[in-house]
């Protein structure tokens, strides 16, 4: 009971040093009635300095993140004489923000930094923790992940990132793990992104290795992204093309043979190389086998090429759900409706759909009224998983001719 109090004692005046009051004195009364008095050590300059400025660092974040302008943050200050003025803070970003060389683009709107300065702060930093280095060191490798992705801004204005990741580091799934490189107003192609940034990218590919405080630390880099940025990045063409795989040269009209075999390490079983690709995109016509370009980074070879995990399943898991209706709006012979729909007609999709909610999942059938056709809204991720790890297909297409054959497959084949 005496250390809980002493602990509550104590908690209360942190929380008074962390609003800068200075306690001087403490009184508390004993169970006895008695007034104990006590004396509490000043803080040294040293302590105080330091609590200011990660004071002031914890409200530069929390301006940043939340949108405060610098007017708001001086009608507080004048209100709340305690927080550190407005110029404190600018001086000390502007002290960060020396730490940080960002160069402008010449031809361009866009900044970007260097990969090999970054990586080697970074990991100065993580390599200094004994639980941190054997995350992310493995026989005196780090590897890399390089990733980029586009983006529409309205209808004209294309962005561009490149970014990195450090494999083994814990944030490294989250955006507190990506470190941007690059960002650039150009469209998601390789041409624009080889003409705007090709210093960093000739950095890139020309890093093998990066000093990391007193030690020097191989580089191994992946590449990772969506497809449509992969292939761009590896020039080959996209979706529509014949020979779209980045991986192999499994032509479009064999991608439903989940029978045939394709490799993507063996290049006599259809493997694509970077030397490969390189050698088709000078070729003409159908030799070129949808190869238009050489890579964008040569260093990084097509195994160590890998597509967005989240983009594949939600892709794959659509195109199989929708499947599904379509075949049950069949059954129920449910095409237009030029009236009311009245679900409980249709005892098919009433099915799915009382399936779906058992899920917990806030779905429906409902009525275009400008095309006249029964539609739902897409699901997202986490629902799909709900619907994979609980649907049972024989309960909603128990005669279908390919039935077996579905749930005899205990995974999903690209081809």
């Amino acid at each position: 009971m005496e250390v809980r109090r002493i602990n509550s004692i104590k908690k209360s005046v942190q929380e008074l040093s962390r609003g800068f009051f200075t306690p001087i004195s403490l009184s508390v009364q004993d169970r006895f009635g008695h007034t104990v008095e006590i004396e509490i050590e000043q803080p040294k300059d040293q302590n105080r300095k330091n609590n200011l400025e990660d004071l002031i660092d914890r409200l530069i974040y929390i301006r940043d993140t939340q949108n405060i302008s610098r007017r708001a943050y001086q009608e507080l200050t004048m209100h709340c004489q305690t927080l550190p003025k407005e110029y404190r803070l600018r001086i000390r970003k502007q002290e960060i923000n020396s730490k940080y060389k960002i160069h402008d683009l010449e031809k361009y709107v866009g900044v970007w930094q260097s990969f090999r300065e970054t990586l080697s702060c970074r990991l100065s930093v993580l390599l200094s923790e004994t639980f941190m280095r054997d995350m992310i060191l493995h026989d005196g490798v780090v590897r890399i992940k390089i990733t980029g992705d586009g983006t529409t801004i309205g209808k004209r204005i294309h962005i561009t990132n490149i970014a990195f990741s450090i494999i083994g580091e814990p944030s490294c799934t989250g955006s507190s793990g990506s470190y941007l490189l690059a960002i650039v107003r150009v469209p998601e192609k390789q041409a624009s992104l080889a003409d705007a940034l090709s210093s960093l990218i000739s950095e890139i590919n020309s890093i093998d290795s990066v000093s990391a405080g007193e030690e020097s630390v191989r580089v191994q880099l992946y590449l990772a992204g969506d497809l449509k940025f992969l292939n761009q990045m590896m020039g080959v063409e996209g979706f529509n093309a014949k020979h779209c795989c980045l991986w192999c040269i499994c032509p479009s009209e064999l991608r439903f043979d989940s029978e045939k075999v394709w490799c993507m390490y063996n290049v006599e079983r259809g493997a694509r190389t970077v030397e490969n690709i390189t050698k088709n995109s000078s070729k003409k016509g159908k030799e070129r086998l949808n190869c238009f370009s050489p890579p964008l980074f040569p260093s990084i070879p097509v195994s160590h090429v890998v597509p967005d995990i989240l983009h594949l399943f939600l892709r794959i898991s659509d195109q199989l759900v929708n499947h599904l209706l379509v075949e049950l709006k069949a059954l129920d012979n449910l095409r237009k409706c030029t009236s009311g729909f009245v679900i409980t007609k249709y005892t098919h999709v009433q099915k799915f759909e009382s399936f779906i909610q058992s899920l917990g999942v806030p779905w429906q059938f409902y009525l275009d009224k400008s095309s006249k056709l029964i539609t739902s809204r897409d699901f997202t991720g986490p629902e799909h998983l709900k619907i994979f790890q609980n649907i049972a297909l024989v309960d909603f297409i128990p005669n279908h001719p390919k039935l077996r054959k579905l749930r005899s497959s205990g995974k999903i084949l690209c081809y």
